[in-house]
């Protein structure tokens, strides 16, 4: 089910304290391959930030890698995903789960088995990505995706909306925000 706010058009900034007031731990899964500053950002902020990989691949990989950051927008780091916004560098989950506990849940769903298959990276933290991906999965799909997860954020193509993904016994719902451009 799809619903669209028809309210006055807020920022990304302003729709996103809107959406994650009140609601729970709030982390991003930051796509490092596309924003190798958000790393950095997060680090400066002294927020929590670990690699979604482990182990020597994990090493290796470590400049292309998702990465799994506490999320304040009222930090260096959230202004950084702000001003990145519209530039698919991650998406945002709500969640009352602890750090630990999301980590483990993302690394879940980072291997995906192909019709061949082969086992492949599964890109679920690009909005790109999810925004095809979330719409055509079935009730049961949806909620092994969410797990401990109450919603989903991302931005929509071109950053002109915030999206609101959840899960329930009825599959997926999803909430559409448009957004004007921020006064920068």
């Amino acid at each position: 089910m799809t619903t669209r706010d028809t309210t006055a058009t807020p920022t990304a900034e302003a729709a996103l304290k809107t959406a994650l007031a009140r609601q729970g731990n709030v982390f991003a899964v930051l796509d490092a391959a596309r924003a190798p500053g958000g790393v950095f950002e997060a680090g400066h902020s002294g927020l929590l930030c670990k690699s979604l990989y482990e182990g020597p691949r994990g090493e290796r990989l470590s400049h292309v890698a998702p990465y799994l950051v506490e999320f304040r927008l009222e930090s260096a780091f959230g202004r950084w995903w702000l001003d990145n916004w519209g530039d698919s560098v991650g998406i945002l989950f709500v969640t009352p789960t602890s750090f630990a506990d999301v980590r483990k849940h993302c690394r879940t769903l980072m291997i995906v088995r192909g019709h061949d298959e082969k086992k492949y990276y599964f890109r679920f933290y690009d909005p790109r990505v999810l925004r095809s991906f979330l719409p055509a999965c079935s009730a049961a799909e949806a909620q092994r995706f969410f797990g401990p997860i109450t919603a989903v954020h991302c931005e929509g193509p071109n950053g002109e909306e915030l999206l609101t993904y959840s899960a329930g016994i009825d599959g997926l719902t999803e909430k559409r925000c448009p957004l004007v451009a921020s006064e920068a």
